[in-house]
């Protein structure tokens, strides 16, 4: 956070989503952009290594 930029994640952890909200302050008007990202827990990488050898 800065004064003019804002970021805050929003998780839901039953479907591993991941949602990243940015605000930023441009010329006097705020923007916003919002991006979804799906994320994985260090044991389902271990068995995605192990599937592929």
């Amino acid at each position: 956070m800065t004064p003019a930029h804002l970021g805050f994640e929003e998780y839901d952890v039953a479907s591993q989503i991941a949602v990243s909200h940015h605000y930023w302050l441009v010329d006097g008007q705020w923007e916003t952009r919002s991006s979804p990202h799906r994320y994985v827990w260090p044991f389902e990488l271990d068995l995605m290594a192990r599937l592929l050898g």
